[in-house]
């Protein structure tokens, strides 16, 4: 008779790298398809959901090019 003590279980495998780019792949193709393949159509969809959402969209660059530092008080100062 065996007991289930020695029966071994193996951890549960993680997908392997391969399998999520898949994944990913097939999801990426299911959202292009939702706009008929039009990447513009796309673009304007998610710009639109960035803008309702109230949040701050901060574009490439520019935290690098603001010239404005914090003082040590948290406000905001011009660097010189």
């Amino acid at each position: 008779m065996t007991s289930h003590s020695d029966e071994q279980s193996s951890p549960p495998s993680e997908p392997s790298p391969d399998a999520i780019v898949s994944e990913l792949h097939a999801i990426r193709e299911q959202i292009v398809a939702e706009y008929g393949g039009d990447l513009m159509k796309l673009t304007r969809a998610a710009q639109e959901c960035q803008k309702a959402s109230g949040r701050r969209i901060i574009r490439r660059g520019e935290l690098a090019s603001s010239k404005k530092a914090t003082t040590a008080s948290g406000r905001a100062r011009t660097a010189d």
